[in-house]
């Protein structure tokens, strides 16, 4: 008998690919400013003292993104107790500003340490360029019950301080209330300004409030 003797076969080896796996980018939405009014607390009790700040975040985007960015913004630790509020109510971070229907300029209100000195930290005094807002420009809002309110901004600021303005004068609207503008029929994004509606002297907006 002829025996034969087949040679044993490297098993062949799967070389990785050494080119980076690309994550899909997540679409957090448009972006939006919220207001952002702390309280400090050291060891739990307040100090009396208060902050505000503004800070973007997508519509779509969890509130626990904007507590880490708060974090580093105020040189805090991953550990450190920051809290956000709406009211008296605790708000729950995997929300999001549009579950939540915020709008732009929305107060949270913030229970945290005080911020830490570091690169980090946000100077209170830091200055940022002044911008070019424009001519001066006088507008009426008017509410749902045909009551006018004289605001005066300017062409190239953003809407959003008519709102401010339109708050001030009227004491009766609760800081969470929903402010939305109306002219000619359309809604007005808040993000947008009076120079890019055209608006003149005068000119009469509607307001809704809820």
């Amino acid at each position: 008998d002829v025996q034969v003797v087949v040679p044993a076969t490297r098993p062949s080896m799967t070389v990785p690919s050494s080119q980076p796996v690309i994550q899909p980018k997540i679409d957090y939405g448009p972006t939006m400013r919220l207001k952002l009014r702390t309280t400090v607390l050291v060891a739990g009790v307040a100090t009396g003292k208060t902050m505000e700040d503004y800070m973007n975040i997508g519509t779509r985007e969890p509130l626990r993104k904007l507590q880490d960015r708060y974090r580093q913004a105020k040189g805090l630790n991953e550990d450190s107790r920051v809290v956000f509020f709406r009211g008296h109510d605790r708000l729950n971070l995997t929300k999001t500003p549009d579950a939540l229907g915020f709008e732009d300029d929305a107060v949270i209100r913030v229970e945290a340490p005080p911020p830490k000195k570091g690169p980090n930290k946000v100077s209170p005094t830091a200055s940022a360029p002044k911008a070019d807002l424009g001519q001066r420009l006088s507008l009426y809002l008017r509410d749902p019950k045909g009551e006018r309110c004289l605001v005066v901004t300017r062409t190239k600021a953003p809407l959003t301080k008519v709102i401010e303005k339109f708050r001030k004068q009227r004491k009766d609207i609760g800081e969470n209330a929903h402010v939305t503008l109306f002219f000619d029929g359309e809604t007005m994004n808040l993000s947008t300004t009076p120079e890019s509606h055209d608006l003149e002297d005068e000119d009469l907006i509607d307001v809704k409030i809820r």
